[in-house]
């Protein structure tokens, strides 16, 4: 799947090493829910269950002009029966974020999940103190369905979480608008 200065690839084992990268930088990892540390092994052995799974549609982003891996989005917990699944992004290089990247990539897999799968709702989970992501997540049409308090303990505190959703009405009034 293509935009106009992205593309969005299958995960696949080759990019194990890009995944523990970007999983690991602390500027990444800070918005997180896991606190574990990634491990080109552990990061190995998930992919063999990864690939064997339903529930989950893993993809990398790569730029179109230069063709640079600079990070994943995908869909999780993928729930055929209730039409729902839940968004993960992390844009991992560094220099191509707040640049309009992520939000083409939030939009491509969106596109993916209501049309290809015919999912009727798409949810996530954010910190609270990540003003960037809510921002684009505001931005692309996501709207908020509560606050879980006090949810994660990271960083040595109670961190809220925010959770929000888009559903398949509301993207198509998003995308006919543009």
């Amino acid at each position: 799947m293509e935009s106009r200065r992205i593309k969005i690839v299958p995960l696949d084992s080759i990019h194990d090493k890009f995944v523990v990268k970007w999983r690991n930088d602390p500027d990444v990892s800070i918005n997180l829910f896991s606190n574990d540390i990634l491990t080109l092994d552990s990061q190995r052995r998930w992919f063999e269950v990864y690939k064997n799974s339903d529930s989950r549609k893993e993809f990398v982003i790569y730029t179109l002009d230069d063709n640079v891996a600079i990070g994943t989005v995908g869909l999780t917990d993928i729930d055929m029966r209730n039409l729902k699944a839940e968004l993960s992004i992390i844009l991992g290089e560094k220099e191509y974020r707040g640049k309009g990247f992520g939000e083409e990539a939030l939009r491509l897999i969106l596109d993916f999940a209501f049309e290809n799968l015919a999912l009727n709702k798409i949810i996530l989970k954010v910190f609270k103190y990540n003003e960037s992501a809510l921002k684009l997540y505001n931005k692309v049409g996501f709207k908020l369905d509560g606050i879980l308090r006090q949810d994660i303990y990271k960083n040595n505190q109670f961190n809220d979480v925010i959770e929000m959703s888009l559903l398949k009405e509301e993207w198509n009034k998003t995308i006919t608008n543009i």
